[in-house]
Parts: C-alpha cells; structure tokens; sequence
C-alpha cells in the first residue's frame, strides 16, 4: 500500500510478501516515483505488464521476470489517499473480473484508511492538549526568567520527541541564546553574543513570514550554533505583546534525523501550541524580571539621592557620588565637568579612574563633549574624545550626559564607554539627573546666601535710611504735626525732613522739605542721602526757600554724576506768626484745607525738579494760618496708589479724605489717609514710596 503523507508525497507505508519476494525501498520514506501523468487524475486501476511496466515503480521490489503488476487507486470523497499495489509472477495479464475485484477491496480499504486517519487525527489532538496542559502546569510555578527558560526547554524535548530544544530572545534587533537542552546531555555550545537576520538566512524568513523556518545540515548557520543546528530544525516566532521577541527552535541532531519523526502537521501544531505557551510564560517572567530591575534602579537611585543628601558641600557630594557609580553599575571611568559660562568650557570636578598627568585640571569646550551649551536637552549621547581627554578616559569613545536645571547648563556626566548596559543605563540617567539637581540645588543655596546678604545689607540700609528721617515732629504751642513714611521696597527715594534754622532776629523758624527721588531701590536711596544732605546744609543759613532750592540744585549739578534728579517742596514755617514761605522744585503741591470754608484746595507754586537745569531759579510763596487750617504735603506714592483694576487713588479722593478728617488730630488724619490707601490697594503691591505731613493750626499762638 502506497499513501500519500501530510505533505503531499507519496511513501509505502504497508507491504506484504510471498515467495520470498523482498522490498527495496523503505517503509515510511517518500518516493520519487509516479504511477500515473503528473496532471492528471488517477484512473480507478492501472494495470502493468511486463511490455509497459514503468521503471521507478519495478525499482521498489527485487521481483523476478516475467511478471504482471496492478495499482488500485485508493479514493474517498475526491481525496487522493495513495494505491493498492499488487504483483504476480507472470506474464498473464489481470482478468476483468479479478481487477473489478481488487478495485472493490481498494474502495473498502480507503473507507477504513481514512477512518484509521481520523481517530489518528484525534487521538493526537488530545495528546497535544494534554502535552500543552502538561506545558502550562509545569511553566506556572516557575520563578524568574531563567527558571522559565530551563523548564521550557527541558520539557519541550520530551513531549515533542526531538533531540533538542533551544529559546532565543530578543535583545535589540539581535536575538540571543538563552536557553538549550539535549536529551542526551550535549554541552552547550558558546553563547553567541548575538544573531541578526543578516547572520541567520532562516531567522530571516522566520521574521519575514511570521511562520514556521524549517533548516536543514546544508542550510548555512551562524559559527555559534553550527554545532547545535547540525540537523533538521524547525524555528517558531514567539509573539510577546504584538512583536516577535524571541524564537523557538526544535530539531534533530544530524546522526538521528534519518530515523526520527517527521515534522508532521500535528507535531508542528504542538510546537505551536508550547511557543504560545511559552510567550505567556516568557511575558510574565519579562515582567517579573523588569519589575525586579526596575526595583533595583529605584534602590540605587535612593542610595545615590541618599548619598546626595547627606553631604555638606557639593564636593563632598560629586565625590560621594562618583565613588558609588562604579559599584552600582560597573563603569572604570567617570567624571563630572561644571560648565563655566565666563569661560563657555566645561572644567574636571570629580573623577574616579581617570589617568591624569601631573596637571590634574583638566578642561574642554562644549564642542569637545559634543554638546551644544545653548541647546537644553538631557539625553546622553556617544562622543569620540580626543588628545588629553581620550588619554584621561584610556580609549576615544564616552558617553556624555549634559546636567540641565532650568534651562542652564550646569555641567557634564562623562562615563567611559560600556556596550551591554542594559537596565544600568536607566540608573546613570538617573545618576545624571541627580548630579545635575544637586549642582542646582548649589547654585541656588549660593543665590540664597547671595540673596541673604544683600537683603540684610538692604535692611541694614534701611535702617540707615530711616535713621536719616526726624525722630520728631516739631512742637510748638498752637500747633499740631504729623509724619508718615513707607518705602515700596527695603529702601527707597522718598523722604521729609524737619530743619530748624538759625535765627538772626530770635524769630523761631523750621524748614519743611518733602522730597521724591526719581527710580526706585537703591540708586534712589543712595539719591535720597545726597539730597537730603545738601538741602540740610543749603537751608541752615537761608530764610528764602527758593534762594534755599536753588543752592541746592547748584551743588547737584556740581556733584551728581548720574542722570537722576528730585522733586521737592520746601517750606519755611514761623510758628509764633502762622507765615509759610514756600517754593516748589517740580513736586506734587501740598493741599489745603481752611476752616473759613472747608475747601480742599492745592497751594500753586512752580518749578523745576532739582539736578535738571543748570541756574535755575526759583520763586516763593506766602501763606498764613488760620486757628483750624490743615495743610497735607505728601508724594506721588499717595495719588498714584493703584488698585487690582488699575485704578489710582487720586488727588480728588485725597481732597475728600483730608476735607472729612479735618477736625481730627494731626495724626489721626495720617493714619486715615494710610488706611484709606490700603483700602483701595486692596493687596496690590505698592510701586512707588509714600510719604506725608500733616501741619495743622488749632489755636493762635
């Protein structure tokens, strides 16, 4: 009986024999022999004499001549299942009725044959569901990749009946053996260090055709796994989430292919089954494994934050650091650069394993680490070092991180190069960020101290400041006064000033003098001293407030070298009489409110801001008060409050403040005014100074 196999080849699976007859050809092997056209459909039976007999066919027996051969074909449903084949001694051609006879037991046969296939068929799907189920029960306990691994390629062998298994995964775009077990305990050959579809003509088809490569002894291998894949093999794709992530290969050593199985369509469909198997073994284990080493970064990275934070100085904290990276991920070389931005080059801080002449400094510009010093970006790169630094690094390949903090470049983290890093590059990136959070964390502490200090010399000037400022207001009977002064920031330009001149006629006389310096901060603070200094001695020996603001904008021009000026009003006031001279060098005009009436008025008076124009004079003004009459001087801090809906407070809600409050004391009308303006404010920041007198008449003196 001749069958056709799984694959479409014809093999003589059963024969019998008589009178010592003998079979040339072996059981189970595929023939290359066609008893019929290629083409064409098999008759029901073909008949053979010793005038046609065909010679492929006279090949498979060692039959004497003459002699008569019939081939029945073996037929179900318009299925080819092989031939019935039968021979007799002679010459005699078959009867009629003996070929109707053979052709009837032929159609009987295929009934049965295919009967046989089909509880075959069964028979090895249920073994390979319990080989499968045998597969999933032994993986499921398994712990850790590599367990996984010798456990897949231990069973796979028993329950497929090869020689050998192998497990190659992916790492890359390279595979790598991971995993091999012979049955007959072959030592394992020499771990490639990896494999490519260049390398590997039937890993090639593999990730081509995402279906099964089958090699064979002439199929070319790489050197590595010659030994291995002497034989037939067969490779399967092991699909891990979407993408082919490893390989699973079963075979026949090269001595034992002849006689093996065959890789049927049922043997195939259980390797299939094991690589499913296998992936989802091999995903939970991947799993496993990179939560592990995810756990194990996470640790190292502590240790390395740990060692961070311990430290007093950032010396202590690179060297600490540095120390630890060749531990925590097996690097010789390292070292950390601090970029100089008055130099634009990185200069040597820290190093471990670096060879260094007798100069231990060692710098290089940007371009030499091959980083851009304008461009932030934290990803680390390859660089080919050169002269001093390729010699300090003992080859011409580094990696490079750059250290960025808030788009500054505050260094550089040189690792010397090392292939395989795997997961280890995850903690240098993470050795990088900390390194460059550190050296931040120091640029700021030194901006904070910086900050500190220049904050306390500003309170300290502050105080210098105020200190300038009347401790007093000045009494005199009939009379009431009040000051108020607030500075937008630790120091600024406003200031007022009590001055009692000296009296030739015994006529008691103070100066008045508010004064705003332009700008802000310290440039006018520093404004502010002058000019209260030169008023001061300017008005000592004047009665004449414009002769007094005139002298004083001479002596600024003569001294100041900047561009800055001050805006004053300066007032000469005689308590015993009531008279106020006054002059006005570009201020804001003081308002007043009389008793007669209860208007809120503004006293006119003109002129330029002090240090602008050179010989400049002034002119002056007279007023006397009333029992009652208020005066307010006061800057541009005060109308120019501004709110959250940019809205000033304005000199007509100054005129209705004082007018309102005018029958309270003098410092009772400061402090309304003061409230008033944080009122309207409402919590904006404060822009400009604020200043304010109050000189108010209540009685005749």
């Amino acid at each position: 009986i001749l069958l056709v196999n799984d694959v479409g080849e014809l093999c003589l699976r059963a024969v019998r024999t008589l009178r010592g007859l003998t079979v040339a050809a072996p059981i189970g092997q595929p023939l290359d022999i066609a008893l019929f056209p290629r083409g064409q459909a098999p008759p029901a039976v073909i008949a053979f004499h010793e005038v046609d007999q065909r010679r492929e066919y006279h090949d498979l027996f060692d039959l004497p001549d003459p002699h008569a051969c019939l081939a029945a074909t073996l037929v179900l449903q318009d299925e080819h299942l092989g031939y019935l084949v039968v021979d007799r001694l002679g010459a005699d051609r078959y009867p009629v009725e003996e070929a109707e006879l053979i052709g009837a037991f032929a159609s009987q046969a295929s009934v049965a044959i295919e009967n046989a296939r089909l509880y075959t068929a069964q028979r090895e799907q249920a073994w390979v569901s319990t080989a499968l189920l045998q597969v999933a029960e032994a993986l499921a306990p398994a712990t850790g990749l590599e367990e996984t691994l010798a456990t897949l390629v231990r069973l796979t062998p028993m329950l497929v009946g090869v020689s050998w298994c192998a497990v190659l995964l992916a790492n890359g775009e390279r595979f790598d053996l991971r995993g091999y077990h012979h049955l007959d305990d072959v030592p394992l050959p020499e771990l490639p260090a990896g494999l490519g579809a260049a390398d590997w003509p039937a890993l090639a088809e593999l990730l081509t055709n995402e279906a099964p490569a089958v090699t064979s002894p002439d199929d070319p291998a790489p050197e590595a796994l010659r030994g291995l894949l002497d034989g037939v093999a067969i490779l399967l794709p092991i699909w891990i989430r979407g993408a082919v992530q490893g390989v699973l290969a079963v075979g026949q050593a090269a001595g034992e292919a002849g006689s093996g199985p065959a890789f049927t369509t049922h043997r195939i469909r259980l390797i299939g089954g094991i690589a499913t198997q296998a992936a989802l073994a091999l995903d939970s284990a991947l799993l496993d494994e990179a939560q592990q080493e995810e756990a194990w970064v996470t640790a190292a990275l502590l240790q390395v934050a740990e060692a961070l934070a311990g430290q007093p100085t950032l010396a202590e904290a690179l060297e600490t650091v540095l120390r630890l990276t060749p531990m925590l991920v097996g690097v010789e070389r390292a070292a950390v650069f601090r970029w100089q931005p008055e130099r634009e080059d990185f200069q040597l801080v820290q190093r471990v394993g670096l060879t260094l002449g007798e100069n231990a400094s060692l710098s290089a510009p940007a371009e030499a680490l091959g980083l851009n010093a304008f461009a932030p970006g934290a990803a680390a790169d390859l660089c080919r070092l050169t002269g001093a630094l390729a010699e300090a690094f003992g080859g011409e390949l580094a990696m490079v991180w750059p250290l960025w903090a808030r788009r500054d470049l505050r260094g550089a983290l040189v690792v010397a190069h090392v292939g395989g890093l795997g997961r280890r590059r995850s903690i240098l990136d993470g050795i990088a960020h900390q390194l460059a959070m550190a050296m931040e964390n120091a640029a700021l502490a030194a901006e904070l101290t910086q900050q500190q200090r220049i904050e306390r010399e500003m309170e300290l000037g502050r105080d210098i400041q105020a200190s300038f400022l009347p401790e007093a207001c000045p009494q005199a009977p009939g009379w009431d006064m009040a000051a108020f002064w607030r500075s937008a920031r630790l120091v600024g330009g406003d200031f007022y000033d009590f001055i009692r001149l000296r009296s030739t006629d015994g006529v008691e006389r103070w100066g008045i003098g508010v004064a705003d310096v332009s700008d802000k901060g310290v440039p006018a603070a520093l404004f502010m001293a002058l000019s209260r200094t030169l008023l001061r001695s300017a008005a000592i020996h004047r009665t004449s407030p414009a002769a007094t603001l005139t002298r004083v904008n001479e002596l600024i021009l003569a001294d100041a070298r900047s561009q800055q000026f001050v805006t004053v009003y300066y007032a000469i006031w005689e308590p015993a009489t009531g008279r106020l001279l006054y002059a006005n060098a570009g201020h804001n005009p003081p308002v007043l409110v009389t008793a007669a009436d209860g208007e809120a008025r503004i006293l006119p008076a003109r002129g330029a801001a002090l240090g602008v124009f050179a010989e400049y004079l002034y002119t002056e003004h007279e007023l006397y008060f009333q029992p009652g009459d208020t005066l307010l001087f006061y800057t541009d801090g005060l109308t120019d409050a501004i709110n959250a809906e940019r809205e000033d407070f304005g000199l007509e809600r100054v005129k209705a403040v004082v007018r309102a409050a005018r029958s309270l004391p003098a410092a009772s009308i400061v402090d309304t005014l003061a409230q008033t303006v944080d009122y309207h404010v409402a919590g904006v920041e404060a822009f400009d100074d604020m200043t304010m007198v109050v000189l108010k008449r209540t009685e005749t003196g």
